[in-house]
């Protein structure tokens, strides 16, 4: 927790700097997640998402993006009997890449992101919430993460994501190949999300 609140804490500095040189602000959107290999098929956990990101210009078509996320995980059957509730706290880091387009003689811009998330384990339970199950999982989830991007506005952005585990991340399970194999439990699912800039850059 203390890490968390730490990175929290730098996460909110970097978005007091001026706005010359970053650009940032909020997210709130919505996870549909699911366990690949927990035999529940289908992206029936529904979960409400928001945090905080951070963007800095490598190129004029290239930027390095850190974010940080509250990401409610899991996995539900049809009758919402069996499966997992499992909360974290993400630090995604992407690069996204802007690229020009002309739509009907407009101009537009269509962003594509990619990269790793780092996802830190507060709670997981059971459906009903009445059994603790954190014991179970690793503290530390790893995936993969690739996204588009379209503008709203100027300030206004809506982002469509998906995001799988590298790992499994049921503890004593096997390391290193088990989310490419069918090994293990891995946390998988796509995000919609709405972004508003805080920061600008000049």
């Amino acid at each position: 927790m203390a890490r968390t609140l730490l990175s929290l804490f730098i996460m909110t500095a970097f978005l007091s700097i001026s706005a010359q040189n970053f650009k940032g602000g909020l997210s709130l959107g919505l996870n549909g997640s699911q366990v690949d290999g927990d035999g529940l098929a289908g992206f029936r956990k529904v979960g409400i998402t928001g945090g905080l990101y951070l963007q800095y210009p490598v190129s004029e078509l290239v930027d390095v993006q850190l974010e940080i996320l509250y990401s409610p995980l899991g996995s539900l059957d049809r009758f919402r009997i069996s499966g997992l509730r499992s909360s974290y706290i993400d630090f995604p880091l992407l690069v996204n890449f802007h690229l020009p387009l002309e739509v009907w003689d407009e101009k537009e811009v269509l962003n594509l992101e990619g990269g790793l998330a780092f996802g830190y384990l507060l709670v997981a339970t059971s459906p009903d919430r009445f059994t603790d199950l954190t014991d179970a999982y690793r503290s530390v989830d790893t995936r993969f993460m690739l996204g588009v991007v379209v503008d709203l506005g100027e300030k206004t952005h809506l982002g469509l994501r998906y995001a799988r585990s590298l790992y499994s991340v049921l503890r004593g399970g096997r390391v290193g190949v088990d989310c490419f194999r069918g090994f293990g439990l891995c946390n998988e699912y796509v995000n919609l999300v709405l972004r508003y800039d805080l920061l600008g850059r000049d």
